[in-house]
């Protein structure tokens, strides 16, 4: 008796099993051929996607960063009140800002050109 149980569990799930395999053959039999999928980038350019998505909103943030820094060490040597220490301290704070925010220009304006130069647009 415990034999016949077994048996008709195997023949029962086998049987499931061929009528959702044929469901699911029947279904996608009546898909479509095609599919048209909308590309979320908008483009497949990789120069544009590097450039204007990646790179221009890093140096953004970057530029802004060393902005806040180039008023800071303004603001250091305004309020120094005659003091050496926090002179040369404001000083070197704005000068290094000043010297950051000419290095990511420069970057900026190089890795435009290399772009422009690989994307054949020169």
């Amino acid at each position: 008796m415990k034999y016949l149980w077994r048996a008709k569990k195997y023949i029962l799930s086998a049987i499931i099993s061929v009528l959702f395999f044929g469901l699911s053959v029947g279904v996608n039999a009546a898909a479509p051929a095609t599919v048209d999928l909308p590309n979320p980038l908008g483009t497949t350019d990789i120069f544009v996607i590097v450039g204007d998505r990646v790179v221009k909103p890093v140096l953004g943030i970057i530029g802004s960063i060393a902005l806040i820094m180039f008023v800071y060490g303004g603001f250091l040597w305004l309020t120094s009140g005659g003091s050496p220490d926090k002179i040369k301290k404001g000083r070197d704070v704005f000068m290094w800002s000043g010297i950051g925010i000419i290095v990511i220009l420069t970057s900026y304006i190089l890795l435009k050109f290399v772009f422009d130069a690989l994307a054949g647009k020169l």
